[in-house]
């Protein structure tokens, strides 16, 4: 899952300068993006548990700095806004979802709202997770792509791609038929469905 994230944030990065893109990474397994630290990209970085906190409250904050340039720019969102945009595209890639769920009261309902709300501030989410199959499907509903590896049973492809046994495009492999390791997934962007497999990429 985290090799997959590299490939796509990556080239994100080399292809927006921070003028344009800017990231926040809540990850808090400790190790895995503490070389991202120096990038002029990153505006907040949660590698351990204890960051995870500081990094949403700098995100609330962030959230009014960018109502208010947004009011003064006239623009009811950041789309609309005139170019040069008042602020960057903000992407925040949350590395596992459910870690969230002891620092937010009412997490699931946080998480619905955010999701549909901040997209309006230039606010765009990545979220990984092992597993969707047992998480409510409100906030899934705010989700446009859904990438997913391997999968045990059957059961759990609508869950992690909002495509059930029965209504998959041919050719295309479920997440329950994919092989087990290798990178393979099964990407679902609203009726389109296809298969990837992504590159390993080193630390």
């Amino acid at each position: 899952k985290d090799v997959l994230l590299r490939s796509v944030l990556l080239p994100i990065l080399l292809r927006n300068s921070p003028d344009d893109l800017n990231l926040v990474i809540v990850d808090g397994k400790g190790l895995d993006y503490v070389s991202y630290a120096g990038l002029p990209h990153i505006l907040a970085l949660a590698n351990d548990i204890p960051d995870i906190p500081p990094a949403l409250d700098w995100l609330d904050g962030e959230r009014e700095r960018r109502k208010t340039l947004l009011r003064e720019a006239g623009a009811k969102n950041w789309h609309e806004a005139a170019d040069p945009k008042p602020f960057p595209l903000l992407l925040v890639y949350i590395s596992e979802l459910t870690t969230l769920e002891r620092f937010v009261e009412r997490f699931w309902e946080w998480a619905n709202d955010h999701l549909s709300l901040d997209r309006a501030l230039g606010i765009c989410y990545v979220i990984g997770t092992q597993t969707a199959s047992n998480t409510p499907t409100r906030w899934r509903r705010q989700m446009q792509l859904f990438v997913a590896g391997y999968q045990p049973s059957t059961d759990d492809d609508r869950p992690n791609t909002n495509i059930g046994a029965g209504s998959w495009p041919e050719g295309v492999v479920a997440p329950s038929g994919l092989p087990l390791g290798g990178g393979y997934f099964t990407a679902v962007l609203g009726r389109a469905a296809f298969n990837v497999r992504s590159a390993y990429i080193s630390d």
